[in-house]
């Protein structure tokens, strides 16, 4: 039996249709004002029970869907809201907080919204707030922990892109412990500092194999490293300054051949240093711009070939 029904008519008249399946328009002070609600009623003529409410809310002006269990008024338990004119909406469930008396999104649901994506886990008070699925409006998936409508926790972002990272999140951001691919491969496994690798990590070059153990920060190379590139077949250790070498460094043939000892500013040798060269001759002495300038001495395999100064990597014959 379905029955119109307002807000105003008397108490005696509500009792009388409290228990029936009635349809009501909502009027003042809901904020769904204009809706139309189906369903039983409480003695004070508010909706009690499962029902739905639909049409256009006067105050926005937007169509909605409701269905859920009404507590006096309120959706308690399994319920559906649906905004027909933004496409937003949330099936879950709804439950009120004793300590406020509010109403929240808490415990399993999911939503929609077309203007930022579509969320699917747990809530609380209305925020994403513990295990869950998120993708944003551009496909980028986020799967783990949330907190205040963000990663925070263990989480893993799979970026259209083909960028994953799995591991730990605070606020939104990477920070912690945790594994980088990028899209051409390269992975980086390690500590994150604010999204960026910072601590102590390693990287590793899908391409050819290239290998650097040590210290990050935004995201380069700055501290001490150990670097293995089997393409160039040596194993380095030294200093670096955001992914340059800078400063002491001791370079090594894969089957353990010292091959270069001293300092580097970038690419080029400074200081004092030794080297192995291409041919077999080593060169151990004063360098500037990469070259051989100032005392220095080229040795053979047994003997001493050249002792003496060197200027701009030519030596100085004494007249």
């Amino acid at each position: 039996m379905q029955i119109i029904l307002y807000f105003f008519l008397s108490p005696m008249v509500v009792l009388l249709f409290a228990q029936e399946v009635v349809t009501v328009v909502i009027e003042p002070p809901s904020r769904y004002v204009g809706l139309t609600y189906q369903g039983p009623v409480d003695l004070d003529g508010q909706p009690h029970g499962r029902g739905k409410m639909s049409g256009i809310a006067a105050l926005t002006q937007e169509e909605y869907l409701i269905d859920c269990n009404f507590v006096h008024g309120q959706c308690d338990g399994f319920s559906i809201f649906k905004n027909k004119s933004t496409g937003k909406s949330y099936v879950g469930q709804i439950k009120k907080d004793e300590r406020n008396g509010h109403y929240y999104e808490q415990g399993y649901g999911k939503s929609v919204d077309p203007r930022q994506g579509t969320y699917e886990g747990e809530w609380k008070e209305g925020r994403w707030d513990g295990f869950g699925t998120y993708t944003d409006t551009r496909g980028n998936v986020f799967i783990g922990e949330f907190v205040m409508n963000t990663p925070h926790g263990m989480c893993k972002a799979i970026l259209i892109d083909g960028t994953v990272y799995f591991g730990e999140w605070v606020h939104g951001q990477k920070h912690g412990v945790g594994s980088l691919t990028f899209p051409n491969g390269d992975r980086y496994i390690g500590e994150f500092y604010e999204d960026s690798p910072a601590g102590v990590g390693g990287s590793i070059a899908k391409e050819n194999g290239a290998r650097i153990f040590g210290e990050f920060e935004q995201g380069k190379i700055t501290g001490i490293a150990v670097e293995k590139n089997p393409g160039k077949g040596f194993v380095r250790v030294g200093e670096y300054q955001e992914d340059m070498i800078q400063g002491l460094i001791a370079e090594k043939t894969q089957d353990g051949e010292l091959i270069l000892h001293g300092s580097l500013n970038g690419k080029e040798k400074t200081g004092v240093i030794y080297e192995v060269k291409p041919d077999g001759e080593r060169y151990l002495g004063e360098v500037s711009q990469g070259k051989p300038h100032g005392e220095g001495m080229l040795l053979g395999p047994t003997r001493i070939n050249k002792i003496g100064r060197f200027q701009d990597g030519i030596f100085q014959e004494k007249k």
